[in-house]
């Protein structure tokens, strides 16, 4: 039975989350940008289902990581980042291609990646190797989201073999100057946006937190 979920994110965006679960399959889920283009991919998913041109197992053995590396990277879910951050997550995914291309989905299992990790780990700090972690359990969702897996093998979760590096914590404040320039451009860009900059500078307050404020508060 196919739904669609709609959620709303941190800029402003609608997204429309559509979801299809079949009994004897793994959950589906895929992200557009409009609630036609969601309902679309459910009946298409769903009649795929209906006909057994989706088998989970086998498809897993016949695409490998660097497959789905490159179907995630024709996806919109990667072409909707910024060039910069295009770049990044794509010489992220292209370590992991190194170590990692050739496996089939099926195969890859916390402890392979783990072990492909230590590998990355030569030459990197803690910070950029779970960076990469990170890069690559995106692309493992976007995976279980086309059907391809039941779970995300990188969420290794606290106590599993993917537990992520502890991070040396890189605590800075900003002088009275820099302060004041930062003030002085939000200012000038959007009322709005000085006083939400304000607020986080004397409050400590995160993001989610002071977008989320209500009056009464």
């Amino acid at each position: 039975m196919g739904s669609i979920v709609t959620r709303t994110t941190a800029s402003g965006e609608v997204r429309y989350q559509a979801h299809v679960r079949r009994k004897g399959h793994p959950a589906r889920v895929a992200s557009f940008n409009s609630r036609t283009r969601a309902k679309a991919w459910i009946q298409r998913t769903e009649a795929a289902i209906q006909e057994g041109r989706l088998l989970p197992q086998r498809e897993a053995q016949r695409t490998s990581l660097g497959d789905i590396v490159d179907r995630y990277e024709a996806d919109e879910s990667y072409l909707n980042l910024s060039a910069g951050e295009q770049r990044k997550r794509s010489d992220q995914l292209a370590a992991w291609v190194d170590v990692l291309g050739d496996v089939p989905l099926a195969d890859l299992t916390p402890n392979r990646i783990d072990e492909a990790r230590a590998r990355l780990r030569e030459g990197r700090s803690p910070t950029t190797v779970n960076r990469y972690l990170s890069a690559l359990s995106v692309v493992l969702s976007f995976a279980v989201g086309k059907g391809l897996l039941p779970a995300n093998p990188a969420r290794g979760g606290r106590h599993g073999a993917l537990r992520r590096a502890k991070e040396k914590r890189r605590e800075r404040v900003l002088t009275p100057e820099e302060r004041g320039r930062l003030l002085a451009a939000c200012s000038e860009a959007d009322a709005r946006l000085h006083a939400l900059v304000v607020l986080a500078l004397t409050t400590g307050g995160r993001q989610g937190e002071l977008l989320g404020l209500r009056w009464s508060e």
